[in-house]
This record gives structure tokens, sequence and C-alpha cells, in this order.
């Protein structure tokens, strides 16, 4: 699943790790990547939040208000963190947001998508992000719609009509080779 993630994705996840091991954690949280994404999400997610009025600066100075102090006299700091497991069904749930939007890539719309999927869940786990999402005043379902309009439609009609011709074909035939996949 990795090698479907954009570039920009990876950045997201790195920063969300980086904001995990300065606090000294034992894990990268849902708290984590969700201001990772605010922080450094381009195109539609940095528009989506734009339109709800939560800006990075702001974003940021709740989170340093609320995040847990570092512990201190720490030896070293570990190169990278486990999620967790909020975070890990977050990172699982954007495999079937990118199935839902037909795209070929995981990108930090995907993880938002799975975010507020996540977040939403009322048979979910509690998780320090929903306080920190009430804090910012953030409604999940009116930051899902503003996110949705603006990812691109399918560009190409005609690649769309293609792939919906190659699902009702057996699997051999979906294979990558195949033309027009």
């Amino acid at each position: 699943m990795y090698q479907l993630y954009t570039d920009e994705l990876r950045r997201v996840l790195s920063v969300a790790q980086k904001h995990a091991v300065q606090r000294q954690l034992d894990g990268v949280g849902v708290e984590h990547l969700l201001i990772a994404l605010i922080e450094y999400g381009r195109g539609p997610v940095e528009e989506a939040f734009f339109a709800i009025d939560v800006t990075p600066s702001e974003a940021g100075a709740l989170y340093e208000s609320l995040a847990v102090q570092p512990v201190a006299g720490s030896v070293e700091e570990p190169l990278s963190l486990p999620y967790t497991p909020g975070a890990g069904r977050v990172l699982h749930l954007t495999l079937g947001e990118m199935r839902q939007l037909r795209s070929n890539y995981i990108g930090t719309e995907h993880l938002l998508l799975a975010l507020i999927r996540h977040l939403d869940d009322p048979w979910a786990e509690p998780e320090p992000a929903s306080d920190y999402v009430e804090q910012l005043g953030v409604d999940l379902r009116r930051l899902r719609e503003e996110l949705l309009s603006r990812i691109p439609a399918d560009p190409d009609p005609a690649a769309r009509k293609q792939r919906e011709i190659i699902r009702g074909l057996p699997p051999i035939a979906q294979m990558d080779w195949w033309p027009g996949k």
C-alpha cells in the first residue's frame, strides 16, 4: 500500500512522526495525523480547511497548548514510532477512500477523508483528536463536503468508461498490464 502514497502524503506522515517524537510519545496518533494535514496538506485539503476557517497558525497554537509536555531526561529519539491503533485504522481506511474516489494513488485527500470517517464513527475508540477537532470548532460533515467539492472529477470520461467495462471481466483480464487500466 505504501507504494501508492503520493510524495505529499509521505511528507505529511513524516511530519506526524516528528510531532509524536518531539512529545516523546510511544506512538503516532490520529491527532498527529490531523495537525500534520492542517500544516502541510496542499490542494483540496488546504482549501477545505480554509473554507471552514481553520488556519495552520491557529491549529498549531491550539495543538501546542493542548499537547502533553515531553518527559524530561529521555536518552535518545527513536527513528520512527509505531502508529496507535486509531491511526493505523485511519491509514487502513485510506485504501477504501481511494477506491471510492476511483483514484490510482493515495493522497492527503484520502487521508483526510479516512480521518473524518474514523472520528465520525460512533463505535470507534475515543481519540484525543476528537477533543482537538471540537476545540477548533470543526464540523466533520461540513469539512467532508468541502473537501469532496474540491476534489477534481475524473478528467477523462473515456478512461472511466473503459475501467467500468474492465470491472465486468474475469480477474485475469483486470491485471495491471491490461490496456486502458
